[in-house]
């Protein structure tokens, strides 16, 4: 609330009014906008008064931006030029006046602007002045600033296009005859010889042995381009089938004595693996009061078994895939089973989002499978960091993408065209199963089963499966 106004002389608080304070924010300090009064053009300048560490108020002082110092205006106009003029006005171009009165505001533009005003052209500069809500502009006529850089763009245009001219006469006579030919077959044959054969080959319309020369080397040169492009496509389309041929027989053979060893493997491990799960649970039930090291150690008898069946789990689902019972499911059942199954490191926050509440056709057990093995690959990569696994799905088209992202150190260029191949793995546990058994899963489903990844910058896995209807 204003308190005294001070005038400088008398009338001058009548003319300038106290009436601004009223409307400005106690806890700032500086010059205020321009403003009208009238016919007047005014601005404040605040500056808080500060006792203690508190403000208790505002000292402002209410000054006309307009000046009637015939010396001063003079001394602006020597130093920017008769036909120069200095704007300030607002940030917001509310008001501008040239020291002088109101004036319109030039166009809103930090660098140099051309516009017209009263059907003169004008040439302006603004600039925003640091700490205040005011803008300093220069304003000159644009045939002014021009006139001399036009001039002299018109002397050299002259002397250039003389300088073209007589480039364009003198390479016109001399390419009108023999040289001009020749030089451009010249050119295409140490072209073609290089193996450009891409290269164009004139052909000329001339009647004479020069011109007979240039058609028939035209002509040649289509022929070898042809005969060159066909034989590389041929190359390249046996050598692209012999290499997939040659590596589907090598995973066929691999696969099949793979699911020959892991069937075999997997029915004989699995019943020591049960033998030692139940001397574990005996041991648990008869000892009444074990120590801690004895805890210790069942605890890691437990976990490691576990860790067993899961390999023969792997191995056993890898020898043989039975055909899938698909049926409809929400798809948010099947990710909240395999969350319950999955332990989920301290300092991995798991996040879900998109459309997990639609409906898929497919069989639950083999894709929550699927899903088991990427929350708990996920859950392993930050394992040691910690992060975020995000669980998304997006129905599209008919289809539900299912995506398993984590925060994790990512997967190297070299290995991502290899991370579903069976027995690759880059962890110290497992035998590299997991993935493999999730595609052909996924597959058996009527989905399909992908990955992305850079280092640093963690994995995603996108399994997309058909939706319900």
């Amino acid at each position: 609330t204003p308190v005294l106004t001070v005038a400088r002389a008398p009338g001058d608080s009548a003319r300038l009014g106290n009436e601004g304070l009223r409307h400005s924010p106690l806890d700032t300090s500086g010059v205020s906008r321009l403003s009208r009064r009238g016919d007047t053009i005014l601005f404040e300048i605040r500056a808080n008064v500060i006792r203690g560490g508190r403000l208790l108020g505002q000292v402002a002082e209410i000054r006309s931006a307009e000046t009637t110092n015939g010396r001063s205006l003079r001394t602006l106009s020597q130093l920017i030029g008769s036909d120069g003029a200095l704007l300030l006005g607002n940030d917001d171009g509310s008001v501008w006046t040239d020291l002088q009165g109101l004036v319109h505001r030039p166009p809103p533009n930090d660098s140099l602007v051309s516009y017209e005003r009263g059907g003169v052209g004008k040439l302006a500069v603004s600039r925003p002045i640091r700490g205040s809500p005011l803008v300093l502009a220069f304003e000159f006529n644009e045939d002014r600033v021009t006139a001399p850089l036009a001039t002299m763009l018109r002397r050299f245009a002259a002397v250039a296009l003389a300088i073209v001219l007589a480039g364009i006469l003198l390479a016109w006579g001399v390419s009108r005859g023999i040289t001009r030919p020749l030089s451009r077959l010249t050119v295409a044959a140490e072209a073609i010889s290089g193996g450009d054969l891409q290269h164009p080959a004139p052909a000329s319309a001339r009647r004479d042995e020069i011109g007979r020369l240039s058609r028939a080397f035209a002509a040649m040169t289509v022929n070898v381009r042809y005969a060159h492009d066909t034989l590389e496509e041929q190359v390249a389309d046996r050598t692209a089938e012999l290499r997939l041929a040659q590596e589907e027989n090598v995973r066929r053979e691999r696969l099949a004595t793979l699911g020959q060893l892991s069937s075999s493997v997997g029915h004989e491990l699995r019943n020591p693996l049960g033998v030692m799960a139940n001397a574990v649970y005996f041991l648990n039930a008869t000892l009444r009061e074990p120590n801690a090291k004895t805890r210790e150690y069942l605890g890691i008898l437990r976990t490691q078994i576990a860790l067993s069946e899961k390999i023969v789990a792997d191995l056993l689902d890898f020898a043989r895939v039975k055909p899938p019972q698909r049926m409809t499911v929400p798809l948010q059942q099947i990710v909240n089973e395999q969350l319950g199954r999955v332990s989920i490191p301290e300092g991995v926050q798991v996040e879900q989002s998109g459309d997990l509440d639609t409906t898929v056709h497919v069989d639950p057990v083999q894709v929550g499978q699927v899903v088991l093995n990427l929350i708990t690959n996920a859950a392993q990569a930050m394992e040691e960091s910690g992060g975020r696994l995000g669980i998304e799905a997006r129905r599209r088209n008919g289809t539900v993408r299912l995506s398993v992202r984590d925060t994790g150190p990512g997967i190297l260029p070299e290995n991502l065209p290899r991370v579903f191949e069976p027995l690759f793995t880059t962890k110290a546990r497992g035998i590299g199963l997991g993935l493999s058994v999730s595609r052909t899963l996924a597959e058996a489903n009527g989905g399909r089963l992908t990955a992305a990844s850079a280092p640093d910058e963690g994995a995603v896995f996108t399994v997309e499966l058909p939706a319900d209807g």
